[in-house]
């Protein structure tokens, strides 16, 4: 694995594959096999399949589509995925691509700075990792949640 954007590739790949080196720490994948094999190599896989061929992709949807569904198919439980890229434009704050397991595809979301402002961003886990740089953790199913984030009270009521 490359330790930085210039030892190998484009940032973008580089930065997936880096996801996918923590997605290791955060799994304790000595003890998870999938048919077999263990989810360390599976994941090693898709961190060469990032590095290898994942620029031929001409989209990050498709992209992150891709890499969310190789990573729920290794055994990472994703409920969903959300990857939001700021952009250098008067109207745009950029946008955000959203895999869902029962989608077929991702989606893409334009955000308007507008959107920035309103009480859903602003009481967003999001506005907390982005303006504050914070680390976040909330494990949904333990019932561990912070009245700060409304967000999350909703995504435990639809089962993520």
């Amino acid at each position: 694995m490359p330790a930085t954007p210039e030892e190998e590739g484009p940032y973008g790949v580089w930065l997936w594959a880096s996801v996918v080196e923590n997605a290791l720490r955060l799994t304790h994948t000595e003890s998870l096999t999938m048919e077999g094999a263990s989810l360390q190599a599976v994941f090693e896989q898709i961190a060469a399949w990032l590095l290898e061929s994942a620029d031929q992709h001409t989209s990050l949807r498709a992209l992150t589509g891709e890499l969310a569904r190789k990573l729920h198919a290794a055994g990472l439980p994703l409920a969903r995925v959300n990857l939001g890229v700021f952009a250098l434009h008067p109207e745009i704050a950029g946008y955000a691509v959203i895999w869902d397991p029962t989608k077929e595809e991702a989606l893409e979301v334009p955000i308007r700075r507008e959107d920035t402002l309103t009480a859903t961003y602003i009481n967003s886990p999001i506005r907390s990792l982005v303006e504050e740089r914070r680390h976040l953790r909330y494990r949904l199913e333990e019932g561990e949640l912070d009245d700060a984030f409304p967000v999350l009270e909703e995504f435990q009521a639809s089962g993520h």
